[in-house]
């Protein structure tokens, strides 16, 4: 784009030709078109995800597998995780994963899971899905605008679909799977089969079987830091909501592309692209 304004504006020095003001007028405002849509079509499209989530509150014995780069170490709270990470808790130990919309996932003690993708859009549709392999976690999905925004638990036996509720996961050995719904909705699916189940209801699902029908939920399951009822004196209470849009600028969980230091360096070169505009509407203008 910068290079193509560029090549027209020295074109016109070079070679100055005549044209009529409503030709001028009319160029201006086609080429300003394009430039509104090349710069700032484009710049909108390349907001991405520079990682998936930041774990936090770490007790214990807590371990991270990156995909990535085929290593396993010890979690340190603030580590950035990115696709495709495992973490796995070891008895009496828990960790929380913060993604870019304020979502949590509170992993309890003896619990494995996997960031599948975390998809993160300006315009457009945001998804988190994670695998839950087994153990217990605590998911607090903030309430989004876009309608076709996702937050997804796939387990051996079962998937939950969300869009902003609080929900507990529980997955024994042999794959089965509970879901406690503690505010809102969920859908949870298996063999083909979709069941709603909405607030103070919980579902059984085991492996190779259709989802049972929610019942009432006797007590919530126990072994996370608050209280998942948001009754406890040191509960966070449901998640809030959130308009679809990223962090606040300096946090570092969105960067453009190319920029992996979170900078974002594309405002100077669309000022350069405008500057050199104005100087080729200058050069057709004065020269008739």
């Amino acid at each position: 784009m910068l290079s193509s304004v560029q090549n027209i504006k020295m074109n016109v020095i070079n070679k100055p030709i005549k044209f009529g003001i409503p030709v001028v007028i009319a160029t201006f405002v086609v080429i300003v078109s394009i430039l509104q849509i090349g710069v700032f079509g484009i710049k909108t499209q390349q907001s991405t995800v520079a990682y998936s989530c930041t774990i936090t509150s770490v007790t214990g014995n807590v371990e991270i597998f990156n995909a990535e780069s085929n290593t396993r170490e010890e979690a340190n709270d603030g580590a950035k995780l990115v696709d495709g990470t495992k973490v796995k808790t070891s008895p009496d130990s828990q960790a929380l994963l913060t993604f870019f919309d304020g979502s949590t996932l509170e992993l309890g003690a003896d619990t494995e899971i996997e960031i599948e993708s975390v998809q993160y859009r300006n315009e457009g549709p945001n998804a988190i899905v994670i695998k839950q392999w087994v153990g217990k976690t605590w998911s607090r999905v903030v309430e989004l605008v876009n309608p076709n925004s996702s937050y997804e638990i796939i387990t051996p036996s079962a998937s939950a679909v969300v869009r902003g509720t609080s929900f507990l996961t529980a997955v024994d050995n042999d794959g089965g799977t509970i879901f406690q719904v503690v505010d809102g909705t969920v859908v949870v699916s298996a063999g083909g089969n979709e069941v709603t189940v909405t607030t103070g209801r919980e579902i059984d699902v085991r492996p190779g079987s259709y989802p049972s029908q929610p019942t009432t939920t006797g007590s919530l399951m126990p072994g996370f830091n608050s209280d998942p009822s948001g009754k406890g004196p040191d509960s966070d209470g449901p998640p809030g909501r959130a308009e679809d849009k990223p962090p606040s600028k300096g946090t570092g969980q969105l960067v453009s592309q190319g920029d992996e230091d979170g900078s974002d360096n594309s405002d100077d070169e669309d000022s350069v692209i405008w500057t050199d505009f104005i100087e080729f509407f200058k050069c057709i203008l004065f020269q008739n």
